[in-house]
């Protein structure tokens, strides 16, 4: 059988989603042929696909050359970013093996200032995400630490915090392994909500079909109220009384809808009315058609 054939089947079997067959086939045919014939998370569920990304991630790991980065490397790499003295400092106490990773993936905005800063923060980051693999069960929440340490590298503000505090454990560890906002994107911290929103909703469709993951389960906390995230969406966009009354005044499925799909360009400075405007012609498709703009079969660039 082709390995092709074997990776469709693999990807049908365990039902992964697209982050994980990309991951997948981006391993060398060596790796393939690992993951295809030992991967075995035990159960189905949302927690699969996870499951899948972190082996992935441990099997890359042994893919890379444990030796040590030489002098002249690591000179040019803190040359090549004017690091500091601290910076350098940091670089030199890593491991051999997160020396690499953050040789080959430390990729800063062109137009940043406080690049030492910023290293130490991303390097921590390698070191806090290699540790935990280590030492956390799949299912561990993070440590308020750990949280606080992710905003300030990023530069989140209390409301990204906030909303990262109130996530359920498995959907925390996601958001901090899959974040990467694109290199000179401004506002992360409405960008942030809206990917944790995206994988919050994951999670919590998983647990209304049966796969998600109990609320009741010790140490976890309470799963985030319908009301909280209408909140939080509120926030995000900053509107204004009416349209937050419009999004209350919805019915439940078209919330869902308005709230995964409403993405006005940066550049718009009245965002309620674009908004009360979205939600209305989303209102007008689900009472007509049955189908709302921007869904399958639909058509136009909806929430822009």
């Amino acid at each position: 059988e082709e390995l092709h054939d074997r990776i469709v089947s693999f990807c049908l079997t365990w039902a992964l989603a697209d982050d994980s067959q990309t991951k997948l086939l981006s391993l060398s045919p060596a790796a393939q042929e690992k993951a295809l014939s030992e991967f075995d998370p035990g159960s189905y569920g949302a927690e699969v696909n996870d499951r899948f990304l972190e082996y992935v991630e441990a099997l890359e790991a042994e893919e890379l050359d444990d030796s040590a980065p030489g002098e002249d490397e690591v000179a040019a790499f803190a040359e090549q970013f004017q690091l500091n003295e601290d910076a350098q400092k940091k670089l030199r106490a890593l491991k051999p093996d997160q020396q690499r990773v953050v040789l080959s993936q430390f990729t800063p905005p062109e137009n940043m200032e406080e690049v030492s800063g910023k290293f130490i923060s991303f390097a921590s980051g390698v070191q806090r995400k290699q540790q935990s693999g280590n030492s956390r069960q799949p299912t561990g929440g993070l440590t308020d630490e750990e949280m606080q340490s992710f905003c300030l590298e990023w530069g989140l503000n209390d409301d990204a915090l906030g909303k990262l505090r109130r996530l359920c454990p498995e959907a925390q560890r996601v958001v901090l392994s899959q974040f990467k906002p694109p290199e000179g994107a401004a506002e992360l911290s409405g960008k942030f909500i809206m990917f944790a929103n995206s994988i919050d909703k994951r999670y919590r469709t998983d647990k209304g079909s049966g796969r998600g993951h109990d609320r009741n389960s010790p140490g976890v906390s309470a799963w985030p109220a319908h009301e909280q995230g209408l909140e939080d969406f509120v926030s995000q966009f900053r509107l204004n009384e009416d349209a937050k009354a419009k999004l209350l005044r919805l019915a439940p499925d078209v919330q869902r809808l308005v709230m995964e799909q409403f993405n006005p360009s940066p550049e718009i400075v009245e965002v309620s009315g674009k908004f009360i405007m979205f939600a209305a012609s989303c209102e007008r498709a689900a009472k007509g058609r049955g189908k709302a703009p921007g869904s399958k079969g639909g058509g136009g660039d909806w929430g822009k």
